[in-house]
């Protein structure tokens, strides 16, 4: 079970970092944001384009920061059983997934956007897969941190 723990917060942080690279990558916003605005990036005036695209690399870099951290600690202390790291890794995915699924949920009920909400949502199942096994395995249990 410790496996599909690792597993499930694994491919949450790498989700993570594979928006979080793109969102710093990129020279415009997503297709999805031109969706909500109901304009192509080009027809922006340089001015909004500066800000839009500072926007997104903030959010890349949050992403893409919480993902190295949670993988740092995924592949040292959460496999060698240290309860702190089971108790820090499901707090630090929910606090880079409910912010992003506020946001996207808000996109798509309020403009004509398609964000991409089903992936946030497999990855809040991820999280909470992993934290129930954690509880079964009595990892986050207990007085004690190791």
């Amino acid at each position: 079970m410790t496996t599909i723990v690792l597993i499930c917060y694994g491919l949450t942080a790498l989700t993570a970092l594979g928006f979080g690279l793109t969102y710093l990558l990129t020279p415009t916003f997503m297709p999805y944001h031109a969706q909500a605005i109901g304009s192509d990036w080009a027809t922006l005036e340089p001015e909004l384009q500066v800000v839009i695209l500072a926007l997104i690399r903030v959010a890349g870099g949050g992403l893409s920061a919480t993902a190295i951290a949670v993988l740092s600690i995924l592949f040292g202390p959460f496999r060698q059983g240290q309860r702190w790291a089971y108790r820090v890794v499901p707090v630090l995915c929910l606090a880079v997934v409910l912010p992003t699924l506020s946001a996207v949920w808000t996109v798509q009920q309020q403009t004509p956007a398609s964000p991409p909400l089903l992936i946030v949502l497999l990855n809040l199942v991820l999280i909470l897969i992993a934290v129930g096994l954690s509880l079964r395995l009595g990892r986050l249990g207990g007085r004690t941190l190791r």
